[in-house]
C-alpha cells in the first residue's frame, strides 16, 4: 500500500504571547534582579498544512514523478 501525501509549508507571523524578561534594574537592596512580562509579541512559525491524501495498492512511480515535475 502507498500513501500520497501532498503538504504545503509556510512561515508565518503568529501572536505569541508575553515573556518573562529581565527589566535591567535591580531591587531596592540592589542584590536582585527585576523582571516584568514583556508587550504582546508575535513570532515566526513553521506552519504545514495538508493539501492532499491518498492510499492506493498500485503505484505508477513514472507518472507521479512526471506529474510533479511539471
Amino acid at each position: 500500500m502507498f500513501n500520497i501525501t501532498i503538504t504545503q509549508t509556510q512561515i508565518k507571523e503568529m501572536p505569541a504571547g508575553r515573556e518573562w524578561k529581565p527589566t535591567g534594574k535591580k531591587d531596592d537592596a540592589g542584590e536582585t534582579e527585576l523582571y516584568n512580562y514583556t508587550p504582546e509579541i508575535t513570532k515566526k512559525k513553521e506552519v504545514e498544512t495538508k493539501i492532499y491524501e491518498q492510499c492506493t495498492e498500485i503505484l505508477d512511480l513514472k507518472a507521479v514523478i512526471e506529474a510533479v515535475n511539471k
